[in-house]
């Protein structure tokens, strides 16, 4: 006969969130991969929304943009929205934030839903796999670009951003 154990709900998230927490300060310092990419220029693309609408990267002119590859289920790529979304609130329009899913929509929307996420969200798998492919990257998530004014890629990190690294960064583009 088997033991079985309750755990009330309460419990399990504490128990959830206490392990996010932990897996995210732990991130925090480790250090971060940069790889050579394939192509130090911007390089336009067509991705739909969460919502289905198609959107073109011919529409950025003269803005700092920070491209993030992530995708729901990714712990790492979920530690890091909450910031995004700090930093879409104090930055825009001067910083574009562009997230990009690599999974299905409707599993992004329900994770913009529960998030509040309010930057751009794009999503494809395999699309958007390819355009990390062209920037040198072999996959692994989180990786995010930054891009200056003039559409050059200044920064590449490969893993969980450093916040103070990377506040660093964007206030040297800007």
């Amino acid at each position: 006969m088997g033991l079985k154990i309750k755990i009330s709900g309460a419990v399990l998230i504490s128990l959830l969130l206490g392990g996010g927490l932990y897996f995210f300060l732990e991130s925090l310092n480790q250090p971060q991969a940069t790889y050579n990419s394939n192509s130090t220029n911007w390089i336009d693309f067509e991705l739909p929304t969460t919502t289905g609408s198609l959107w073109s990267s011919t529409m950025v002119d003269k803005q700092v943009v920070l491209i993030n590859f992530w995708a729901p289920w990714c712990l790492p790529c979920r530690t890091e929205v909450p910031y995004f979304i700090e930093l879409h609130k104090r930055y825009y329009p001067s910083i574009l934030i562009i997230g990009i899913a690599i999974d299905e929509a409707s599993n992004v929307r329900r994770f913009e839903d529960v998030t509040g996420l309010n930057y751009l969200s794009l999503v494809s798998d395999t699309h958007g796999m390819d355009l990390m492919r062209r920037y040198g990257a072999k996959g692994e998530l989180p990786l995010t670009l930054i891009f200056d004014h003039d559409q050059k890629l200044r920064h590449q990190v490969l893993g969980p951003i450093n916040v103070s690294r990377l506040e660093r960064i964007l206030d040297e583009i800007m």
